[in-house]
């Protein structure tokens, strides 16, 4: 029969292996992570320190899921225009080539391929990345453009009567360019408001400050479609214009290369910033860590030897246990 005191002395060695127990899966996950686990007891209960770090690296997070942001806008805010430009430089010196005496076929040609480019562009600055739009200005879920269909209808109506080359440019001028015009009416659906700056880190922001209504786009727009729309039946602009206006557009999308040219030199050095800001943000945060875990380090060989010291007494107690368990056994026997 067990007495109160083997059954004190069963519940004593209980308690010390459970706790001994504990101590060595606190020092095997010790040697495993190489921090320790009591942090109040590493630090003194002093946590002003490591709560500032952890402060500054929750806050380069943030700073880096900006600069992901930041990147993926500019970079395909730089895929947009690479596109819009390259369909107007390969449309640009064949209309501007173009004469009284070209033929009929190739005025034809030529607006057929500007009506196709014109639809490409557009489709260009209506892409959408992540279910965005970049080119609307705040109202990232809206395409900021209507279709190539509905800018050419508009168009027809805005130079109808028109039979010199100089009053269907001006037509078209007043319509792309006037505040409150078509474009800003009927072609325009994005916001007025340029997109939040993003903050990149303490004394760095990016700023997309680039919408659909832009000038240069406009004036890209403008010029492809007054290539369509020369030789356009449902237009009916007098034949003997016809060269005169494609020439103009062609000149004008010569003219506008600068333009694009200097939008991507802007989207270029914005991304030139991001990446070199991401850069200074990841070199902090590595610095940061790597003060976390000094303060928090835990000493591999004295956890390796307080660990060997546990397990001996951790073998102790399951012998004392052991022994314990065939004494109560014989003393039941007797």
């Amino acid at each position: 029969m067990q007495t109160l005191g083997d059954l004190a002395q069963g519940m004593t060695l209980r308690v010390h292996q459970s706790r001994i127990k504990s101590e060595m899966n606190k020092l095997t996950t010790e040697i495993s992570t190489g921090q320790v686990l009591d942090q109040g007891e590493r630090v003194g209960g002093d946590f002003r320190q490591l709560a500032g770090i952890q402060h500054s690296l929750t806050r380069l997070e943030g700073y880096r899921t900006a600069t992901v942001e930041a990147t993926q806008i500019a970079d395909t805010l730089q895929t947009i225009l690479g596109k819009v430009q390259d369909e107007a430089q390969a449309l640009a010196a064949p209309l501007a080539s173009v004469t009284s005496n070209s033929l009929p076929t190739v005025r034809d040609t030529l607006a057929n391929e500007a009506l196709d480019r014109l639809g490409s562009m557009i489709g260009a600055v209506n892409v959408q990345t992540a279910g965005r739009s970049y080119l609307s200005g705040t109202q990232t879920d809206q395409s900021p453009l209507a279709d190539v269909s509905t800018l050419m209808t508009e168009l027809r109506s805005a130079v109808a009567g028109e039979v010199t080359s100089q009053g269907v440019v001006a037509a078209l001028d007043a319509w792309f360019d006037t505040t409150g015009g078509g474009f800003d009416t009927v072609m325009y659906r994005g916001g007025t408001q340029d997109l939040a700056s993003l903050r990149l880190s303490e004394s760095e922001t990016a700023d997309i400050s680039l919408r659909a209504d832009d000038p240069t786009l406009r004036n890209i727009l403008k010029n492809t479609a007054l290539a369509a729309l020369a030789t356009d039946d449902a237009a009916g602009l007098p034949f003997s214009i016809q060269g005169d206006l494609q020439r103009a557009a062609g000149e004008g999308l010569l003219s506008a290369n600068d333009g694009m040219t200097g939008l991507r030199a802007k989207i270029g050095t914005l991304e030139a910033r991001i990446e070199e800001t991401s850069i200074a943000n990841e070199a902090e945060a590595s610095s940061l860590a790597q003060a976390r875990n000094v303060l928090l380090e835990a000493d591999p060989y004295e956890t390796a030897s307080r660990l060997e010291e546990v397990q001996y007494q951790l073998e102790t107690v399951y012998a004392l246990t052991a022994r314990s368990a065939r004494l109560s056994l014989l003393e039941y026997l007797r």
